[in-house]
């Protein structure tokens, strides 16, 4: 991690964090987020409320967190046991969402719909991580019914 001196005193400013060491260290805001992105499934369609710029405005908040927790999501992922049956379902839902990210950002309602779709279904993978699976448990404790 790279620091810099920042303008107030005994501050610093993060320029590179290639470990992802702070993004670790940071909690995720994730109930403010999520109601936007659940606002943002919740309009009429069409909605036509919005400016281009103002559209794409809320697309860039909403993929920057789920960059955020893609992160977590990546840290569980690799927090999993080998013979965890989460572990495929998370590299193909890591790969879906890297994927919606690297689509150009636009100022329209269906690009923000999109952001906010992909917020969702992240948060819900790292909620499947977060909470112990059944059938992992049942392999760990007893055999097979």
């Amino acid at each position: 991690m790279t620091l810099t001196q920042g303008e107030a005193p005994g501050s610093y400013s993060v320029l590179h964090d290639p470990d992802g060491e702070l993004v670790s260290r940071i909690p995720l805001d994730r109930a403010p987020h999520e109601r936007l992105a659940r606002r943002v499934l919740d309009w009429p369609r069409p909605h036509h409320g919005l400016r281009p710029d103002d559209y794409a405005q809320i697309a860039y908040r909403l993929r920057a967190h789920t960059r955020a927790v893609l992160a977590d999501v990546r840290l569980g992922l690799d927090a999993l046991p080998d013979g965890d049956p989460r572990r495929s379902l998370t590299r193909t839902a890591l790969t879906a969402a890297v994927r919606a990210l690297s689509a150009p950002v636009v100022g329209t309602e269906d690009c923000t719909r999109f952001q906010a779709h992909t917020l969702c279904a992240t948060y819900a993978h790292l909620d499947l991580l977060t909470t112990e699976h059944p059938a992992a448990r049942r392999t760990r404790t007893t055999p097979p019914e």
